[in-house]
């Protein structure tokens, strides 16, 4: 009797051993969303983009600030998979030797994106390499996000601080 009562102890202790290391295992694999990754995931359409900064060319440096033209894009951000999805196209206006040109500026990739504190996420683009975005002021359906955008091309350097305005679709 004594034997049959110690089988069942050790079966009772070893099934609440089993079921607590389960438990454990479940709660590893959900993660815990910061308040940024919540308010980011989701999908946002861009529709407007300013730019400040310059563009610096053989023919010297050229100081740039204003709103781009037929801005474009979107960011869908997929936080509980730290990923992204982005894209944006809008022109530059600038002046070269007194004639006015549009500029395009294109960016886009699908990448993993890392919330690295309340305020900013750091992504790794194809193109442009590592990426800082700070959200700046932001409501429930719409925010804007800031970032440096910087682009050596043939023939000019660009360095602009892009505003971008996101509207959650």
């Amino acid at each position: 009797m004594k034997r049959l009562a110690s089988f069942f102890a050790f079966a009772i202790l070893l099934s609440a051993c089993k079921k607590e290391s389960e438990s454990t295992n479940n709660n590893s694999n959900t993660q815990e969303l910061s308040p940024l990754a919540e308010y980011m995931d989701g999908k946002f359409e861009l529709r407007k983009v300013y730019y400040d900064g310059e563009v610096r060319s053989i023919l010297g440096t050229q100081p740039l600030s204003a709103f781009g033209d037929s801005t474009e894009g979107f960011y869908n951000m997929y936080s509980n998979e730290a990923t992204v999805s982005y894209y944006l196209s809008t022109f530059l206006e600038m002046e070269i030797l007194g004639q006015q040109y549009n500029i395009p500026l294109r960016v886009g990739d699908s990448t993993i994106v890392e919330y690295d504190t309340d305020s900013s996420f750091v992504l790794t683009d194809k193109q442009l390499g590592t990426m800082r975005y700070v959200l700046g002021e932001h409501w429930p359906d719409s925010c804007r996000l800031h970032t440096k955008y910087e682009d050596d091309t043939v023939g000019f350097n660009m360095d602009l601080d892009l505003t971008m305005y996101l509207y959650r679709r």
